[in-house]
């Protein structure tokens, strides 16, 4: 038990929802009809998980296990051609988005070590320009910069301050949350390129 004292509350109720067999009441309930898609991003054990798109590895690897057990996993291509299941399982498809390295470096072992297919999406803009996502090219601006506030009031955005450790992570989350539902549209480049300006260069 006291290792589980040490692990994330989101890892121990994974842990518990694993084994207690609450996933696969709710799967029964649930029915098996349709085509399950599994959407991951990241696989890794970063504790800094700004944008909730990360699974720890171990999790990943219960995950596998219990998927690998009730489920036919087919590849993406397999789910669109297939006509009929006989298998006796319902499907899923197993997905990662960007193309991330630990989607190599983590994933892909424990997709092998539980002979699973996977279809990864790729970006392709940051593969042609070796350049990061928007996101996390914001994340590295806010977090390294000395500014103790950023104003983007002309984006119709507010004031943000980044005076501590607490403040840069709030903002960073609120920041890329404004930009991705915000009604009015905004321009990431001038974005990126004001907080590059403001942040980086020092330029108030």
């Amino acid at each position: 038990m006291f290792a589980l004292f040490k692990m994330s509350f989101k890892t121990v109720i994974s842990v518990i929802c694993y084994y207690s067999g609450i996933v696969w009441l709710f799967r029964s309930i649930n029915g098996r009809k349709g085509i399950v898609i599994l959407a991951y991003h990241r696989i890794n054990d970063d504790d800094e998980n700004f944008f909730n798109l990360s699974v720890p590895a171990k999790i990943f690897d219960l995950q596998l296990r219990y998927l690998a057990r009730h489920y036919k996993i087919v590849s993406l291509d397999e789910a669109l051609e297939q006509k009929k299941n006989e298998s006796g399982k319902p499907v899923a498809v197993i997905t990662f988005d960007d193309g991330y390295r630990d989607n190599y470096l983590t994933a892909y072992p424990l997709l092998r070590k539980y002979k699973l297919p996977a279809t990864l999406f790729l970006t392709v803009h940051p593969i042609q320009n070796r350049s990061l996502l928007w996101y996390d090219t914001i994340k590295n601006i806010i977090l390294n910069t000395r500014e103790e506030k950023i104003d983007l009031l002309r984006f119709g955005l507010p004031v943000y301050p980044l005076k501590t450790e607490k403040d840069k992570k709030t903002t960073l989350g609120q920041l890329v949350s404004k930009i991705k539902t915000s009604d009015r549209f905004v321009d990431l480049n001038d974005i990126l390129h004001f907080l590059q300006d403001k942040l980086e260069n020092g330029h108030t």
